[in-house]
């Protein structure tokens, strides 16, 4: 025990409601305390009770929560660094920017002289930096680049993020790690060879202008999908839903278009066991959780250049086509006019695709990252450093 690494991970919230970093997080600490290297502690600005069902939930026992008093004010500030003393990390890894819970931890991790990392999970890619871009040009201006300039190091989940980070002038170590997948070995779904049935597309994301979901319904309402229903779940932000339903008015598709809510666990898996083909029309993703976790559901992909996924054309596994409501039309027909076979085929594909992005390897990596960091030696082969 006490030659293992102690190392602090900061997050905003672990909702589950704010997407994918939120369950990433959360099942990265679970399996960085099964190595025998890393004991990891979350420290969150959710309160204490609901971090702790979290933590019931998912048998982690090294979990800390931290209830901040206000978004900006110093309560905040010092439960932070009170925690830090306390926790005495020998690295902090601090997921996500621009919250001011990220800013305060950068700040304590730098007056207490410790080492930190910063996992932007998508936050630097340039359709995110031009949402709200007047706001975060400010933050910018005021601590976000004292933050990334003074980072030790940074993980990108893939190439397209690590670019976005060199694209910054950022020279730091950029350690190139994926999110893993729990549940890799969803059962086939035979069912679906029946020829009477519904088919059905899924959306399952943030209902948040990002993932593009103007454009699929534009392209939805210029095709044939007789026979096909498009399932769309996910939270809601803001008032997106709204405008999301009023397109659907607009077109006319109220028929062959439905929203499921929000969806977890359960539910969850049976929208994706219903599923024929998932889509994800996003503009911008550093990873894309959802695409993995269909292809791990044996669910052929159809996503944009907008997510690292260029491995679903060489592995035959779905689509990866230019954004906008053109190259949508053209592929949702093409999934249409594919065959159940063919199909299950595709997902079959897609299923070897993910094995790789099983959570015990992603953790052994990041524990490595982390013991380079803290302890020199041979560097990792998933790490650049030019």
């Amino acid at each position: 025990m006490a030659n293992k690494l102690n190392i602090i991970q900061t997050i905003a919230d672990v909702d589950l409601k704010s997407g994918g970093p939120s369950r990433s997080v959360i099942d990265l600490n679970y399996f960085l305390n099964r190595t025998n290297m890393v004991i990891a502690t979350i420290i969150t600005q959710r309160d204490v009770t609901t971090f702790n069902n979290i933590e019931c939930a998912h048998n982690i026992r090294a979990i800390e929560g931290l209830k901040f008093a206000n978004k900006l004010g110093l309560p905040q500030r010092r439960e932070l660094n009170a925690a830090i003393t306390q926790l005495n990390p020998s690295l902090i890894h601090n997921h996500g920017i621009w919250h001011m819970a990220n800013h305060w931890s950068c700040k304590a991790a730098r007056s207490q002289g410790i080492p930190y990392i910063i996992q932007p999970h998508g936050m630097l890619e340039s359709w995110a930096l031009s949402y709200h871009r007047l706001k975060k040009q400010v933050a910018m201006s005021l601590y976000q680049r004292s933050d990334l300039l003074h980072a030790a190091a940074f993980v990108a989940t893939s190439d397209m993020e690590y670019r976005s980070i060199r694209n910054l002038g950022l020279h730091q170590p950029v350690a190139i790690i994926p999110n893993g997948i729990r549940d890799l070995d969803h059962c086939s779904v035979a069912h679906k060879t029946n020829m009477a049935r519904q088919r059905n597309f899924l959306f399952l994301s943030r209902i948040h202008p990002k993932k593009g979901l103007i454009n699929l319904l534009q392209a939805w309402a210029a095709i044939d999908t007789q026979g096909w229903m498009l399932n769309i779940a996910g939270p809601p932000e803001g008032d997106h839903l709204e405008e999301i339903q009023d397109e659907i008015i607009r077109l006319n598709i109220g028929h062959s278009v439905t929203y499921l809510g929000e969806i977890y666990d359960q539910a969850k898996d049976t929208a994706y066991a219903n599923a024929d083909i998932f889509v994800l029309p996003t503009f911008s993703e550093n990873f894309g959780i959802v695409v993995a976790e269909a292809l791990s559901h044996r669910i052929p992909v159809l996503t944009t250049k907008g997510t690292p996924w260029s491995d679903l054309v060489t592995a035959q596994a779905g689509w990866w086509i230019d954004l906008g409501v053109e190259p949508l039309k053209r592929a949702l027909a093409e999934a249409i006019a594919l065959s159940d076979e063919e199909r299950r085929a595709m997902g079959e594909r897609g299923h070897h695709l993910v094995q790789r992005f099983d959570w015990p390897i992603i953790s052994a990596h990041m524990s490595e990252f982390y013991k380079w960091l803290i302890c020199g030696g041979q560097r990792p082969s998933h790490v650049n450093v030019e």
